[in-house]
């Protein structure tokens, strides 16, 4: 005899691996980069006519040298972004809204490069790694037996030595 399990599984994943170069406007004139912070990254699946989206923002936040670099003072911007995920996706299976998608970030955006721009911008770039996985219905088949197996000879369990820590 044989029985249907439904249950949940993986039908498809995703990765976003990406550098891009984020231009931010300081309010005062910078004279010199000293440092580059990325925070409070958040993010969001969506799904919209056939593709997931990762919607997501961040806070990048530039210590810099003005005042002929006399002084010095953060400069704090938040970037929003929408990126669409590769797919690949099992065979036989469509993904809709009815589909879990779950987002991971391996790599937290990072800045892996700054520079002051001669235009008195600066250039930041902005490493980060999310993957996707595609959770839907999953049918398995499976065997049923009513015979019992006979797993534990009840003689074995008399001589179990159940003082064995005390070294009896």
């Amino acid at each position: 005899m044989y029985r249907e399990i439904v249950t949940k599984a993986v039908i498809g994943k995703g990765k976003i691996a990406n550098s891009g170069e984020v231009i931010l406007n300081p309010t005062s004139a910078a004279s010199k980069v000293l440092g580059c912070w990325i925070i409070n990254h958040y993010f969001v699946s969506n799904f919209e006519n056939g593709k997931v989206l990762a919607k997501g923002k961040y806070d990048v936040h530039v210590w810099y040298g003005c005042n002929n670099d006399s002084e010095t003072t953060i400069h704090k911007q938040t970037i929003d972004y929408i990126e669409e995920f590769p797919l690949k996706i099992k065979e036989n299976e469509e993904i809709n809204e009815a589909n879990e998608f779950i987002i991971k970030c391996i790599k937290y955006p990072t800045c892996s490069a700054l520079s002051l721009n001669n235009d008195g911008t600066f250039s930041v770039k902005v490493d980060k790694e999310l993957v996707l996985d595609i959770i839907g219905e999953a049918k398995l088949k499976v065997k049923i037996s009513n015979a019992e197996d006979d797993w534990i000879n009840n003689d074995d369990l008399n001589s179990i030595n159940v003082n064995y820590l005390q070294g009896e």
